[in-house]
């Protein structure tokens, strides 16, 4: 059974537990989730404050890999790198190794080659033990200079390597008279979600996914009252606290 693709009943479909991230559907007998496209989140960083916050201060003090600036040379394992932190991520979910090869090209190629994005000397590789296990890309975005992608190898994953990334990545804006930084991150996300706050990330309101919180609240506290569970009054609570966010920042509602 694909694990993106799960068969069973109308009944058992509505009692399926729901999680921020997903699309949920049912038809030909089965659940098919995929990744949520109004469930992605931006974030805006002040850069001095985050060069004051004790996460910097805590990597600064021993750091676990050498920062260094993006080389031409870096592509191929960048790619291969790319592939294997997100291949279990919500991000790229389903999408398959040649399908996530694709997503790679399409996201790292524009920093590289004769036109590179003009931030490429602000991005950054994390060297351990003479490979590559971590990147921090910046680009131009919707809100302005923003981080996209940022990547760690699963294997150093939570040592502070991404800190270190992002920390470098914002020394170079800071120099170049810049004062915030974005990024964005898929809801259903949980580690990359708590990392952002942990660096002082905060999130720019926004609609969709406002409104998205609101409608997985909302078919959660439904599935928590067909199983008579005590959370569902508190789930649908949230669901009405996001519905009323998501209709303050609908401009058709005004």
């Amino acid at each position: 059974m694909d694990e993106f693709r799960k068969e069973m009943t109308w009944e058992e479909y509505l009692v399926y537990p729901r999680k921020l991230g997903w699309k949920y559907e049912y038809f030909d007998g089965a659940l098919h989730l995929s990744p949520a496209w109004t469930a992605v989140a931006t974030f805006r960083l002040s850069i001095s404050e985050l060069l004051n916050r004790e996460v910097y201060t805590r990597v600064r003090k021993k750091p676990v890999a050498s920062i260094r600036s993006l080389q031409p040379q870096d592509l191929d394992a960048l790619l291969t790198l790319f592939c294997e932190c997100f291949e279990r991520s919500i991000e790229y979910a389903g999408s398959g190794p040649a399908g996530q090869m694709r997503y790679a090209h399409g996201t790292l190629d524009r920093f590289f080659g004769q036109s590179p994005s003009p931030y490429v000397n602000g991005c950054c590789v994390a060297v351990l033990k003479g490979s590559i296990v971590g990147c921090s890309m910046i680009t131009e975005g919707e809100h302005g200079v923003t981080l996209q992608p940022i990547f760690v190898a699963p294997i150093v994953q939570r040592q502070g390597i991404a800190t270190l990334l992002l920390v470098a990545s914002a020394k170079y804006l800071a120099d170049h008279g810049f004062a915030e930084l974005c990024s964005q991150c898929n809801l259903g996300n949980d580690a990359s979600m708590a990392w952002h706050v942990e660096c002082g990330f905060v999130e720019i309101p926004s609609r969709f996914p406002a409104g998205h919180r609101a409608n997985i609240y909302l078919q959660e506290a439904e599935r928590q009252d067909r199983l008579q569970l005590p959370t569902a009054q508190a789930t649908r609570a949230l669901a009405e606290h996001w519905a009323n966010i998501r209709d303050e920042l609908d401009p058709w509602t005004q």
